[in-house]
């Protein structure tokens, strides 16, 4: 399972990550108390202390900065946040590494929920495989704390968030169709604000090396030799 929230900066996205985190730490309780198994809850923000003390009570928290710390996980619930760090369009093809991880996360028990400025950056790949996609926008609420600015004495705000069809996307500009019954509105407020650290700077993750193999083919009728990367 793949969900993918989308948004300009600062339209709340790294805030529905949060708050889904929150739900998923109490499933996973409940989960806990039934098999005795504790999953793994991996971010690449990093998360407040008080949270992370819940998480470990049922669950196992995990922070990570490359693709390579996740890639074999089992039995995790992955929060991404900025996905194109991790699979950027620019590349041609996925590693084998990558492919296998966004193409095997339901055999291995993977539920995956990600954020990202725009959809079409991420990797193609990656983008046909997601089971939902979400558009977030904020509507009004206060600015972001900034060092040089006076401090933000009071957390408040509403947002939206719009189910898009994710088999409607076209290409770098398209809109995706709405999904009628799919807006939401919600409340911003500051427990699910300071859940996460809302200044830390994602960055680049180290990409797996895509492996070459050198191929040389025979042609006896010309008695020359080809040779080709696959």
């Amino acid at each position: 399972m793949k969900i993918i929230y989308t948004g300009i900066e600062s339209s709340c996205k790294s805030l529905e990550l949060s708050k889904k985190a929150e739900l998923v730490m109490n499933r996973n309780r409940i989960w806990f108390k039934k098999v005795g198994i504790k999953r793994t809850m991996a971010f690449n923000s990093p998360m407040a202390e008080e949270f992370i003390k819940k998480v470990n009570q049922y669950s196992t928290y995990l922070f990570f900065k490359n693709l390579d710390d996740i890639l074999y996980l089992q039995e995790a619930d992955i929060f991404l946040d900025e996905v194109i760090k991790f699979f950027p369009a620019g590349t041609n093809s996925l590693s084998n590494e990558q492919l296998h991880f966004i193409t095997q996360g339901a055999k291995s028990g993977i539920h995956l929920w990600g954020a990202s400025q725009d959809f079409s950056q991420v990797h193609k790949q990656f983008r046909r495989l997601v089971n939902e996609v979400y558009v977030v926008k904020k509507i009004m609420g206060n600015r972001r704390p900034m060092k040089t600015a006076p401090p933000v004495t009071k957390i408040w705000g509403v947002y939206t968030k719009q189910k898009v069809s994710v088999q409607s996307f076209k290409g770098d500009n398209a809109t995706m169709e709405e999904l009628e019954g799919g807006l939401s509105i919600s409340f911003i407020y500051r427990k699910d604000i300071e859940r996460f650290d809302t200044s830390y700077k994602i960055p680049m993750s180290t990409l797996p090396i895509k492996k070459v193999r050198k191929q040389i083919i025979h042609c006896d009728e010309d008695g020359y030799e080809k040779v080709v990367y696959v």
